[in-house]
């Protein structure tokens, strides 16, 4: 069974006692890490290696970029090097395994880093013209960053649904969704904030990226997310630079559900890491299959959206703005619900989804 850390500093811990292991299948693999925090000791960490003889293919594997998710990251991290990587040949095949993109967030609990930026929103090429994007956030600030601080929990509660039936009728389900996730520009302290600049968290990944893509023909990249779909099925998501279609992509890796970050399967997403890594890989003629494994909690449907949409506005009203110490306790224990869910089950579901996932991509496509 896989230990489920309890805190960043025990997940960082874990990852490192698998050095000694993977190094008796890859000899030339190494530690290495960037400090994100000096003070509070927090670090992206990741154990790398080349191949023992010829460089055909490169696998990568990613978690924590939304900070708290990294604890579910951490069981997929066991999971890989314990089960899947004795079975990847060392001999042409590289490794980059990083543990937790955003360190801060995971510490604290938190989906965003100390900036309030979300680092899958901070991939982009031009900054520029971003605070212009995404005009249904500005329409809908008001509902998505309440100014006033929590008064109570049923109160909060109550509002929230009037204003969502309020703002249903006006704008409908689904936009609503796409300008909540989509990502926004133009307020520091609002939801999915995607920063007005690269984060230090963000200029380290482009870093490895630009490093270790070129380096190989192939790469396989898979970065560990939770919080979005079915509550007990793990959808593939691919980004639209993604040549294979999701119908294609369920078939070939024998998975269940596969979808695309665009508005009719998934949602928009400005500046995710994985068109980052596609862009690297095209500009170097590169081969690269990048997906994300997201792992449902609330699970899919209005309620469940709705729902989950609260639990992300008190969050971050939780972080930004004055909230009296009486109710951080119900923020704080259904953000946790969110991304990292106490039940059993939910937990042994998404170990076994995982392996599946793991299993059907590295078939697919040589690895093992």
């Amino acid at each position: 069974m896989y230990i489920t850390p309890k805190s960043y500093k025990q997940s960082r811990e874990l990852f490192l006692k698998d050095l000694s292991s993977i190094q008796s299948l890859w000899p030339a693999a190494q530690y290495s890490s960037f400090v994100v925090s000096q003070k509070d000791d927090l670090t992206i960490d990741w154990i790398s290696s080349g191949t023992v003889s010829t460089p055909e293919k490169l696998l990568f594997l990613t978690t924590g970029l939304h900070g708290i998710e990294g604890y579910l990251g951490s069981i997929m991290l066991q999971l890989f090097v314990d089960e899947f990587l004795p079975h990847i040949d060392p001999a042409k095949t590289g490794i980059l395994l990083v543990h937790c993109i955003n360190p801060s967030g995971m510490h604290r609990r938190y989906r965003t880093n100390l900036s309030n930026v979300d680092l899958n929103r901070n991939f982009i090429s031009d900054f520029s013209n971003m605070k212009e994007t995404n005009p249904d956030y500005s329409k809908l600030d008001t509902f998505f960053n309440p100014k006033t601080p929590i008064r109570s929990e049923g109160l909060t509660k109550f509002l929230y649904i009037f204003q969502t039936l309020k703002w249903l009728a006006l704008f409908g389900s689904a936009r609503i969704r796409e300008a909540a996730l989509m990502g926004q520009y133009f307020d520091p302290i609002g939801m999915y904030f995607g920063g007005q600049e690269y984060q230090p968290e963000t200029k380290c990944m482009m870093n490895l990226i630009q490093e270790w893509i070129p380096r190989f023909q192939k790469t396989i990249h898979i970065d560990v997310h939770t919080g979005y779909g079915p509550r007990h099925q793990m959808t593939l998501v691919q980004t639209p630079l993604e040549p294979m279609s999701s119908q294609k992509a369920q078939s070939r890796f024998g998975v269940p559900l596969v979808a695309a970050t665009n508005p009719e399967e998934f949602y928009q997403i400005h500046g995710e890491m994985a068109d980052y890594i596609y862009d690297v890989a095209n500009q170097t003629n590169r081969k690269v299959y990048s997906a994300a494994f997201e792992f449902g909690t609330y699970g899919d449907g209005l309620i469940a959206g709705a729902r989950s949409l609260l639990t992300s506005i008190v969050g971050n009203q939780l972080l930004n703005l004055e909230t009296h110490s009486q109710y951080r306790t119900w923020i704080e224990r259904d953000y946790e619900e969110l991304y990292f869910p106490s039940e059993k089950g939910w937990l042994d579901t998404a170990i076994n989804n995982g392996r599946q996932a793991f299993y059907g991509i590295l078939k697919a496509e040589g690895f093992i």
